[in-house]
Order: C-alpha cells, then structure tokens, then sequence
C-alpha cells in the first residue's frame, strides 16, 4: 500500500513541476474579414488557470453573447513522464452591423500573480461577403486542428415570412405566416418585435393551447427543421403598394464545442475525453430578422358596384327568421338576419333596414360564432331586432340587399332576404299615441293627438340666499381632489425609481425566481424527467445568485460565487455546500444507480442550501 502511494505521490509531483515550467501563453484568434450582418466568434485562449478575466471594449461590433468560458485539461505520457495541460478559452459571439475596420483592444488575465495581455485584432467588414477557399486537411499532418468550437454558420438558424397572395384586393383576407429553419437546438425565444401591420386589420391564429408543430424540409441539399411559430389573417385597408415590415426576435441556440487537439496521442486519457458523449455544447445568443414583404393592394372596381355595397369583401350569404307575424299592438317580436361566410365577417357592423313608422325598433343584439383556422376566418354573425308593433293594421318590413365583393369571381355580387307582412290587431290597452321609429328610436311622430300633459310632481325648495358657493363643503370639494393628487403623484414617483432600480427589482425578486424554477424541477422530479429537472436545478441555483448580485449568467463561475458570498460574510460550510450541490448537480445526470433518489437528493439540498444563504444575507 505504501508503494502505491509513494508511485501516485511521484506521478503528482512530476505533473506539477511540469505544470509550473510551462510557458503562460494569451492568444486572441478569430476572423480578419467579416461582412455586414455576419455573424463570428472571437476567442481569447490561455494555456493556464487565471483569474480576473478582463475582455476588451468591441466598439462598433454587437456582442450577441459573452464571455463564455470553456475549459480543457488532457494528461500524457511520455517515456514514463507524465505531463498536464490546460487551455482555457474566453470566447465572444459577436455581429458585423456597419462596414469599416475594427480594432479589438488587448483583453488581459492574471497567472499566477502576473499579468497577461493578448495583442490587439483587426477587424475589416465588408458589405458584401468574401468567400476563401478553406485549407486542405494534411492526413499526415501530426499536428492537425479540428473545427473551432462554438461557431455558428449564418445559415444555421433563421426565420421566413410567407403570404398567400401578394396581389390581393382592398379588404380581402390574407394568410401571414412565419416559419423558422433550423439545424440546430434552439430555445428560449425572447425580445420579439411584431411587424408592423399598420394599414391592416389583423387576427392571430396562432393556437395558444399547443406548441410548435415540427417538419423537416430539404433546403438546398441540407435537412432543416421547420414550424410555424407566428400565424395572422389580416385584411388590407388602403390600397396601393404596401410593405410588411420584418419579424425581429432572438433566440438561443446550441452549439457543440470539439477539442482542439494540438498533438495526437495514443494515451488512453485523450481517448475517454476524445468520447463524444463527454463533448460539450454552448448557448449561443442569436438574432433573427425575418424578410419584408411588398403587396400591390388593388382597389375594388367602380364599375358595376351596387348602391347596396358598404365595403365587405368575401364570400357570404344572408338569411333571415320572425318568431311572429300575427301579433297585437305593444306585443314584442324578434327578428333575425344572419351572415355567414368567409371574409372580414367581423368588419360588418349594421344593415340597412326599412321599419315601418309604427313600429319600435331597438338597437340590435349582435352575436358571433367565428372560426379562425390556417385557412382564414370564417364563420356567421346574427343581428337580432327587437321591435314592438304600437298600432294595429297590415305591415310589411321589406326584404334586404347584401351586397359584398367576391375576390374569386372578381365580381360583386348580391344576396337577398325574403320579406314579411305583419298581422297586428288592437290590445285590450291599446291607446292611440306616441309611435317610435327607426333603430335608435328617433323621429317622434304624434298619432291621435296633439297634446300630451305634463305630469306635475312637488318641486324641492331651499331659503333665499343660501349658497353652496363659498360654504365649508366647496372649499373641502376643491382641497381635497389637490391633496389626493399631490400624494398619488409623490407616491407613484418613488415607485416609479423603485421599478427604474434593475438591480434592486432583481435582488428583490432573486428568492422568488428560483423558487418558480424549484417548482417546476419538483413537477419534473414527479414525471420522473431527469433531464428537465436538472436543468431547472441549476437554473434555480445560477439564477439566483445572478439575480442577488446583479451578474449576468455568462459572468458567473464557481470562482465569482465564492468571491461574491465570501464578501457578503456567508459561512465557508455553506460556500462548500452550494459548490457541492452544483456539482451533485452535474455529476447526477450520468451517475449509475436509482435516479430517483438521486433527483431527490439533488432536490433538498437545492432548496436547504437556497434556504440557507437567503438567511445568511439577510
């Protein structure tokens, strides 16, 4: 046993001495000719563990994610000496948004005790992309270079709009959808701007209740994964050229990351971390613009447009039902005239209708049963009349025109209702008098007679000389509405610099944060999704330091949450314990045994060690 440990405390001997004679190397690499909207990954690599990072102004370029920092150690052995090497990489996924040329400062880092800088970069953007053709790969080569990792083809991922008709009618419905591509996993759609629909009526059909329907389709020789993740019927108001601006939104995409392996070698440690189930992948931020979209909106014809027209455009047909036709004077009766059809159906708001003078029309009770599908909006809307007969004789409510354009035939066309004859006999209480007419009541018209009496009721008195003006209740109805004004608007300002406060409102809500990602991390530990758990653990944890100190989560290590809980006083055990648990975290996914109590394991000492530092800090 002694010799053992004697041979293992040589072998660690050995790998540090050789460790500390290695030369400390700071590179910057990266693309030297970019184009306008590209995007490109720089990367800041040291052959050594540092500390305090510092990365570079990128003045003129958009940085869409960083710094990310993946680190590689590999072990060899040489003529029985054993070696240890370790590159760690910083790297920045940046995007090209004007032209000109672009020099990226020295990014600095601290091995042990002494500072490193790299030298600076040039940056050349184009407007138009140049196309090098790639170095050939020398098999014989024995130091031979994988793909850069984390680098993703402008191509990868990106989002298109589509219409159904580019040339359509005023008023004629249009199926607007988007559709993004795909060669990657992608997640987490943010900050998404609509386009700018101004000049339409619009109706989403996008289906709330489901997720994204998924298909593969062969682009130019490459398998994508497509969905319609935006879907909208909207109808032209004014015709003539008009532009659908883009959809704008970001996303996060995954990206696999391969060793850059500088040396083949047969050790058998380069081939367990040479595995791809050990490789690992990157969230990289990206930024998505759909294409605009130009429609020439053509006017409706002036030739043959009927009198009866007021602008619906679709395919539609009327109908009409009387609940009664013989009735007598001040008895109610419904009438219904339904639309339906395929259209801007909900665009149609009255009928031109001819009561009879005798009648009392009320304004009309609208209902709607609409559908909207992929294929539009369809469906009926019911105008129901009610109408009271006030004096008895025959009456007729004539039939009515509706009148639409059909985008089809190109033709207006006409549908027509039947008419009905009312029979409406004397009541018991019929008096001759006051007959109302039209569907808001207007018009008054005296039947019978001339004359209506005046109903005298006692009128309420005060003294001569008494004034509410000038009166104690005047003076408080003035003061008081200031008063109340004044303190809303003190109030509503301290709340308002609260709000303004981003990393105060984030501390504050740091506790409840990660508790919404606990919950969810139980509901996946009762399904029994491993995968999902995991990541809503981690989410919880990184997440609420992040929120409680007010770092970004590409800023934060294990290095920064024990400087950052050091500083706040936090007991070292409980450091220990949020190391341990994040790396319980990490090591569970793969760990053999029951995975079932190991997500429970996982689970309590997230939410004890949570519970914990919230105390602590406190």
């Amino acid at each position: 046993m002694k010799k053992h440990l004697a041979f293992i405390f040589l072998i660690l001997m050995l790998a540090a001495n050789s460790l500390q004679a290695q030369d400390v190397k700071f590179t910057v690499s990266g693309q030297n000719n970019v184009a306008v909207g590209d995007q490109f990954i720089i990367q800041f690599t040291v052959n050594a563990q540092g500390r305090s990072f510092q990365g570079p102004d990128f003045s003129g370029l958009k940085v869409l994610s960083g710094p990310n920092q993946s680190t590689q150690s590999s072990f060899s052995n040489i003529n029985g000496r054993m070696t240890q090497s370790t590159i760690v990489t910083y790297s920045y996924y940046l995007r090209a948004d004007e032209e000109g040329e672009f020099t990226i400062a020295p990014a600095k880092i601290t091995v042990n005790g002494k500072e490193y800088k790299t030298d600076p970069l040039t940056i050349k953007v184009d407007k138009e992309k140049k196309r090098t053709q790639p170095p050939a790969n020398n098999q014989n080569d024995s130091e031979s270079t994988t793909q850069s990792s984390g680098k993703l083809d402008n191509d990868a991922v990106y989002i298109k709009a589509f219409v159904d008709k580019k040339n359509p009618y005023l008023g004629e419905q249009i199926i607007l959808t988007y559709k993004i591509y795909t060669k990657v996993p992608i997640s987490n759609f943010s900050n998404e701007k609509a386009p700018n629909l101004n000049g339409f009526w619009m109706k989403n059909l996008d289906d709330q209740g489901k997720g994204l329907t998924q298909s593969n389709e062969i682009i130019n020789g490459e398998e994508y994964v497509t969905a319609e993740i935006r879907k909208f019927v909207i109808f032209p108001q004014k015709s003539g050229e008009v532009t659908i601006s883009p959809m704008e939104l970001e996303c996060l995409a995954q990206v696999q990351q391969q060793r850059n392996n500088r040396r083949r070698s047969n050790s058998v440690f380069d081939d367990f971390f040479d595995d791809p189930f050990f490789r690992r992948y990157q969230n990289v931020k990206r930024f998505l613009k759909s294409n605009s979209i130009r429609l020439n909106v053509k006017p409706l014809p002036q030739n043959g447009k009927p009198l009866s027209f007021n602008g619906t455009v679709g395919n539609f047909k009327i109908t009409s039902s009387i609940d009664n036709t013989s009735v007598k004077t001040n008895d109610a009766i419904s009438l219904k005239y339904t639309i339906s059809g395929q259209g801007n159906i909900e665009l149609i708001d009255r009928l031109n209708i001819n009561f009879p003078t005798d009648f009392e029309v009320y304004d009309p009770k609208i209902s709607d049963n609409v559908k909207s599908t992929s294929n539009g909006v369809s469906g009926s809307r019911t105008f129901e009349y009610l109408i009271i007969p006030r004096n008895p004789g025959e009456f007729t409510i004539p039939a009515i025109d509706f009148t639409f354009f059909n985008p089809t035939t190109q033709k207006y066309e006409t549908d027509r209702t039947k008419a009905f004859s009312i029979n409406v006999e004397k009541s018991a209480d019929y008096q001759s008098g006051v007959s109302y007419s039209g569907a808001v009541k207007e018009d008054i018209q005296y039947i019978g007679q001339d004359i209506r009496h005046i109903k005298v009721k006692p009128m309420p008195l005060q003294p001569i000389g008494n004034f509410i003006y000038g009166s104690t209740f005047f003076i408080l109805g003035y003061l008081i509405p200031i008063v109340l004004f004044i303190l809303i608007i003190i109030i509503w300002r301290k709340q308002a610099a609260k709000r303004s406060d981003l990393s105060l409102m984030r501390h504050k809500k740091a506790t409840k944060v990660a508790r919404r990602s606990l919950r969810k991390a139980n509901q996946f530990l009762g399904t029994k999704e491993s995968e999902a758990f995991y990541n809503e653990i981690s989410q919880a944890l990184w997440g609420y330091l992040a929120d409680k100190f007010n770092i970004s989560l590409a800023e934060l290590s294990k290095d920064t949450v024990q400087e950052k809980l050091a500083a706040k006083k936090v007991k070292e055990k409980t450091l220990k314990q949020f190391i341990e648990c994040l790396d319980h975290c990490d090591y569970a996914r793969f760990a053999p045994g029951d995975p079932s109590s190991t997500m429970d394991k996982i689970y309590d000492e997230a939410l004890e060690i949570i519970s914990k530092i919230e105390r602590e800090l406190k």
